[in-house]
C-alpha cells in the first residue's frame, strides 16, 4: 500500500508540472450539493462505459450554473490535452479538497475511477446529511428562544410604555415589580441600538478572527463545553473523522497520508491536534491508540474500538461502524432535544410574560392606594 502510495504522488506531481503551464480561471464558490450531483453523474455515466471527456463534456453543456459550467468546460480542455482527472481537480482545492482529490488519482491508476466516484459520493450524501441533522439541531432551539425573546421584547418596548405613561399621571409610589419592569422597558428603548451595535460587533469580531491562531482554540473549547449542543458537536467531528478515514484506507489511500487528509477536513482545532498526534505515532509505527489513551475529545470507547480494529486488520470497517453509530447518536440527540427545548422554552416564556402582566396589573388592584387622595 505505501509503495502504491508513493507512485500516487510522484504520478500527480508529474501531472501538476504538466498542467502548470496554464492556469485556470479563478472559479468563485460552488454549492456544495452541485458537486455532489456532479459526482454522482459522473459516477453513474462512467459505470456505464462513457468516455471520461465525453462525460464531462455533457456534464457542462447540461449544467445550468454558469461558474461550475465554466469549470467543467475547462476541465475538458485539459484532459483533451493529456492532463489527469485529479490533476485538474487540484487546480480547484475550495471545490475539491485533497479527499477528493487522492480518491480520484487512486481510481485512475487503478482504473476504478468510476468506482472510487461512487464512493466519493456517498461520501459526500452522508457528509452532507450531517449537517444537515447538525443545523437542523441548532437551528430548531435558536429559532425557538429567538421567537421568545422577540416576544417578550414586543412587551417590553411597546406595551410597557403606554402603562407607564398611565401610572406617572397617579403620582404614587409604585410596587417594586412594577418599578422593575418599568425600569428594564426604559433601559431597553433607550440602549436597544447600542446593544444590537455592540452584538453584531461581536459577531463579526468572532467571524473574523475565528480562524486566528491564539482565537480558535479557545472558541473551539467554548463550543465543545457548551451543554448538549457541545456533544453534539463533538459527537459530528468524530463522526466525521471516522468516515473520511475509513472511505480512504478501504480506497487503498496510506495510513500516513490518510490521516493527513483527514485532518485538513476537520476544521475544530483540538479534533485536528488529536489526529496529528495519531499521525506522529503512526509514523513511529505505533498503534493509533497509544495518541488516544489520555484524550479529552475521543471517548474511550471510540479508542477501544479503533484498536479492535487496528489488532484485527479491519480498521477501515471499524471506523465505518462508529461513524454510523455516532450518526444514529446525533438523530436521538436531536429527536430528544426537539421534544425537550419546546415545552421548557414555552414554559419560560409563559412563566416571565405572566410574571410581566401581573407587575403591571398590580397597581390596578390597588387603584385606591395609588390614586391622589
Amino acid at each position: 500500500m505505501h509503495m502504491k502510495t508513493l507512485s500516487i504522488k510522484q504520478q500527480t506531481r508529474l501531472a501538476a508540472k504538466k498542467g502548470s503551464a496554464r492556469r485556470p480561471k479563478k472559479i468563485g464558490r460552488i454549492p456544495r450539493k452541485l458537486v455532489q450531483h456532479f459526482t454522482r453523474d459522473l459516477s453513474i455515466m462512467l459505470n456505464a462505459r462513457m468516455l471520461l471527456v465525453d462525460s464531462i463534456q455533457i456534464l457542462a453543456e447540461q449544467n445550468r450554473h454558469a461558474a461550475f459550467s465554466e469549470l467543467l468546460r475547462a476541465t475538458e480542455q485539459r484532459l483533451r490535452t493529456g492532463a489527469s482527472f485529479a490533476d485538474c481537480l487540484r487546480n480547484y482545492p475550495h471545490i475539491f479538497n485533497g479527499f477528493y482529490v487522492n480518491l480520484v488519482s487512486v481510481g485512475e491508476i487503478t482504473g476504478r475511477l468510476d468506482d472510487m466516484l461512487s464512493r466519493i459520493s456517498n461520501y459526500l450524501e452522508k457528509m452532507a446529511d450531517l449537517r444537515r441533522k447538525l443545523v437542523q439541531a441548532m437551528t430548531y432551539p435558536f429559532l425557538v428562544i429567538g421567537v421568545a425573546v422577540l416576544a417578550v421584547g414586543f412587551i417590553l418596548l411597546y406595551v410597557i410604555p403606554t402603562f407607564a405613561d398611565i401610572f406617572s399621571d397617579f403620582d404614587a409610589e409604585l410596587p417594586l415589580p412594577t418599578q422593575i419592569v418599568i425600569a428594564g422597558s426604559e433601559f431597553l428603548q433607550q440602549w436597544l441600538p447600542y446593544l444590537l451595535i455592540g452584538l453584531t460587533g461581536i459577531l463579526l469580531f468572532i467571524s473574523k478572527t475565528r480562524r486566528h491562531p491564539r482565537i480558535q482554540p479557545i472558541l473551539d473549547r467554548i463550543i465543545l463545553g457548551i451543554p448538549v449542543v457541545g456533544k453534539m458537536v463533538q459527537k459530528n467531528y468524530i463522526s466525521q473523522f471516522c468516515r473520511t478515514l475509513g472511505t480512504l484506507l478501504d480506497s487503498g489511500v496510506s495510513l500516513l497520508e490518510a490521516l493527513e487528509i483527514a485532518s485538513n477536513t476537520t476544521s475544530n482545532y483540538h479534533i485536528r491536534k488529536e489526529i496529528l498526534a495519531m499521525q506522529r505515532f503512526a509514523s513511529k509505527g505505533e498503534q493509533l491508540t497509544r495518541s488516544l489513551k489520555s484524550s479529552q475529545v475521543f471517548p474511550l470507547m471510540v479508542t477501544r474500538m479503533i484498536e479492535v480494529g487496528e489488532e484485527t486488520a479491519e480498521l477501515p470497517f471499524m471506523l465505518n461502524r462508529i461513524s454510523d453509530f455516532y450518526d444514529q447518536e446525533i438523530d436521538s440527540m436531536i429527536e430528544t432535544l426537539s421534544s425537550i427545548i419546546e415545552p421548557v422554552v414555552i414554559i419560560i416564556l409563559g412563566i416571565t410574560i405572566g410574571a410581566i402582566l401581573v407587575s403591571i396589573y398590580l397597581p390596578l388592584f390597588n387603584m385606591a392606594e395609588i390614586m391622589p387622595g
